[in-house]
């Protein structure tokens, strides 16, 4: 219940912040994390106005809007991690509730935090929204 709290107070706060000044103020945070060097797979360059201006949020080491995901990648972790487990599928009943965001976020602090390679794979059939939310180029899809 408190993490519902925090995140709609986050997504309030957030919503009324213009995505230029999220960048602006950012600026110099962008040279302090690199994604690692791949061999056998396609590097994707993202552009850190469109992350701000889609609720990327995880890109912005101190966003205020950070922690909520921060308390529940390290609740997912220790409760993955005593299990053995290393797969986790966000998903609900209704469109719009949220996954692709949580999912792209979720996704880049494990990555950042745990110094973990993390696989975000969408597997939405009719919907396929991640690749644009991070402006990435897709011409193949789950199904290919």
């Amino acid at each position: 219940m408190k993490i519902r709290k925090a995140m709609e107070k986050a997504r309030k706060e957030f919503a009324q912040q213009p995505a230029a000044d999220i960048v602006a103020k950012k600026a110099h945070l962008y040279q302090e994390w690199t994604s690692p060097v791949y061999s056998e797979t396609r590097q994707a360059v993202l552009d850190k106005e469109r992350l701000a201006h889609n609720r990327c949020i995880a890109m912005f080491p101190d966003s205020p809007f950070l922690g909520p995901y921060k308390v529940l990648r390290t609740q997912i972790h220790q409760r993955t991690q005593a299990k053995g487990w290393n797969t986790l599928m966000v998903t609900s009943a209704v469109p719009g509730e949220g996954k692709t965001l949580t999912a792209i976020n979720l996704a880049l602090t494990f990555a950042k935090e745990f110094d973990q390679t993390v696989l975000l794979m969408d597997c939405d059939l009719h919907r396929q929204d991640v690749h644009k939310q991070l402006g990435v180029e897709s011409d193949l899809g789950l199904v290919d």
